[in-house]
């Protein structure tokens, strides 16, 4: 389990020489990576990264300049995941009803590429559902035999034929799959990281009708 904390402890092997170009050489470029990714699955900024980046070359005895410049260099940082704010198109599944989670953040239960084939999807929400809402009896009855689980995802019916858009799972509260455009982060006036789409609608009539 990663601790609280962790990423921070990782910032100093991100310079080389300790006070080296911040993930210059390959390996502190290794390093500066998974620490970026720890930082972003403990839910740290960007800034957040850079503070305590400046906090400890400061007790180095960096100058204000240096400093700067390492500023500059973390924030550009090619691999840091938390640059990557849009997908664009994206399948998003998030849970639904009346007993859903209220909290935008923990709405959303999963995010896949919108070129993901709606079959895949499909099987994610339902061993999603499974997952996170069976007991280990309901857990092995399902891996044992998938036709005995009570609740499969399944696509939904626009004039009584299945539209692969947009898929459900579960009773109250419900996975919902569908596919949105313009998908991204933002950041809440809290300064949380929240996510923002564009819905597309469910159509009128199938488009094969």
């Amino acid at each position: 389990m990663i601790g609280q904390g962790n990423w921070k402890s990782r910032i100093p092997g991100c310079f080389a020489a300790m006070t080296a170009p911040f993930g210059v050489h390959p390996h502190d470029e290794r390093r500066a990576e998974k620490m970026f990714h720890l930082a972003m699955r403990e839910g740290a900024t960007i800034d957040q990264i850079v503070r305590e980046a400046t906090r400890w070359l400061k007790g180095q005895g960096v100058a204000s300049e240096a400093i700067a410049r390492e500023v500059n260099r973390i924030r550009r940082f090619e691999a840091n995941p938390l640059r990557k704010l849009s997908l664009g198109s994206a399948w998003l599944i998030t849970w639904e009803g009346t007993n859903a989670p209220k909290a935008q953040r923990k709405r959303v239960v999963s995010v896949l590429s919108g070129r993901t084939s709606s079959e895949k999807v499909r099987e994610h929400v339902e061993q999603l559902h499974v997952d996170l809402l069976y007991s280990l009896h309901e857990k092995v009855t399902y891996a044992r035999d998938r036709k005995a689980n009570p609740y499969p995802a399944e696509f939904v019916r626009i004039d009584g034929v299945q539209w692969a858009g947009r898929i459900t799972c579960g009773h109250n509260p419900h996975f919902v799959a569908r596919k949105v455009k313009n998908l991204r982060i933002v950041q809440s006036a809290q300064g949380a990281e929240e996510l923002e789409w564009h819905e597309l609608p469910i159509p009128k009539r199938h488009p094969w009708l």
